[in-house]
């Protein structure tokens, strides 16, 4: 029964969107290359849910972006509505376990004009939002993400200021956290009084840290790091959650370190990338990382589904490897007793990530002049997997 898979984000792919924050922050030029049509996913989406299926994949995970339903408040498009209707019942014909994000990084820009997540009496529109999809798309919908990495949304918006909006404050980024508790919490249990019999959860992104050296600070600082980045939310959502969706690409050794002035890492320094390999993004390959990710979730007792996992790799020379040795990784947690039920490849398709065209994450390529999708070699290697539901080693 295990899920095999791939993932996309709606706005990362689907084009056209003129409605989201993302799309008012490349306008004020703080990105490398700005979204435009992306992949035109919102006119192939057929041809992209097919492109799943006949690799034999039993599960795929979309978005639905909140500001193609509601471009502005209280205004819904029924045009976009239905096609995510669509969109839902394409994967259902085709054999395929929805799992469905509600957010996915991206805002409409009338609701962060109005203070977005940072007010917590905002958070009443993003729950109407909820209750839309639910009543429209409760038959179609096996597995509810409620939010992708609310850690990464959090610290690029508002601690780093990498994201919109743009800030850089401590006690934003906290505030913001405590409020996207407060609507997964209160998303979970409106899914529930709609929807029968649904499994409500989460993207997290949780990484795997390691001291740089046996100091007693090193040490110190990893345990810190991780009771904060990777067990702050689950800890707090955890009677929320039927089941854990795992987003894993980063190993960290952390090294403590004083540092004279305010930054975010403020009390340690990150040491990466001692001569391994890395994708085309500079994100380093570990595989073993995956394992001790998986392993640290048995204390919640949930399922697990592995719900991001890829490289960046235009040239697809490291991509059949990837797969392999993470999911090897994964065997070995399942032998140790970790009950993960999916792997969710990212991503299907090349697409827009997050300010730039350049990493190819995709199984399939995509030619962002002609819009044409190609399977490279590793997607025939992940169908082989698939079809035998195992890998030997």
């Amino acid at each position: 029964n295990f899920l095999w898979g791939a993932a996309i984000s709606a706005y990362q792919v689907e084009g056209g969107n003129v409605f989201s924050d993302w799309y008012a922050w490349e306008q004020s030029g703080k990105t490398i290359d700005k979204c435009g049509e992306a992949v035109q996913h919102a006119r192939y989406f057929a041809h992209d849910i097919d492109l799943a299926a006949d690799l034999g994949m039993n599960a795929f995970r979309i978005s639905i972006e909140w500001s193609r339903i509601e471009p502005s408040p209280q205004r819904l498009n029924t045009k976009e509505l239905e096609r995510y209707r669509q969109v839902l019942l394409r994967m259902k014909q085709r054999g395929l376990q929805t799992f469905v994000t509600l957010h996915h990084f991206t805002l409409p820009q009338w609701f962060v004009l109005r203070g977005g997540f940072e007010k917590r009496s905002n958070i009443v529109y993003f729950l109407n939002f909820v209750r839309l999809i639910a009543d429209e798309f409760k038959e179609l919908i096996d597995f509810w993400i409620v939010l992708n990495e609310p850690m990464i949304y959090a610290a690029h918006g508002y601690f780093e200021g990498s994201f919109p909006p743009g800030k850089q404050s401590r006690s934003l980024y906290m505030q913001v956290l405590h409020n996207l508790v407060y609507t997964h919490k209160h998303a979970y249990r409106l899914i529930h009084a709609h929807v029968e019999h649904a499994q409500v959860g989460i993207a997290k992104n949780n990484q795997f840290f390691e001291p740089a050296s046996n100091r007693f600070l090193d040490r110190w600082v990893v345990k810190k790091t991780q009771q904060h980045w990777n067990h702050f939310f689950l800890r707090k959502v955890e009677k929320e959650l039927d089941f854990i969706g795992l987003n894993y690409y980063f190993h960290n050794r952390l090294s403590f370190r004083l540092y004279a002035g305010w930054q975010p890492n403020h009390i340690y320094s990150v040491i990466r990338n001692e001569n391994l390999e890395q994708g085309d993004n500079g994100f380093e390959i570990y595989p073993k990382g995956l394992y001790h990710v998986l392993m640290e979730l048995k204390e919640y007792h949930k399922p697990v589904y592995i719900t991001e996992n890829g490289i960046a790799d235009r040239s697809d020379l490291k991509r059949q490897k990837f797969l392999y040795d993470h999911l090897k990784e994964v065997y070995i947690a399942l032998k140790d007793f970790c009950d993960v039920r999916g792997y969710l490849y990212w991503s299907l398709l090349d697409n827009y990530e997050w300010g730039s065209f350049g990493p190819r994450f995709g199984l399939a390529s995509v030619n962002y002049k002609t819009f044409e999708r190609r399977l490279r070699p590793s997607a025939i290697y992940y169908k082989g997997i698939i079809k035998e539901n195992a890998i030997v080693f």
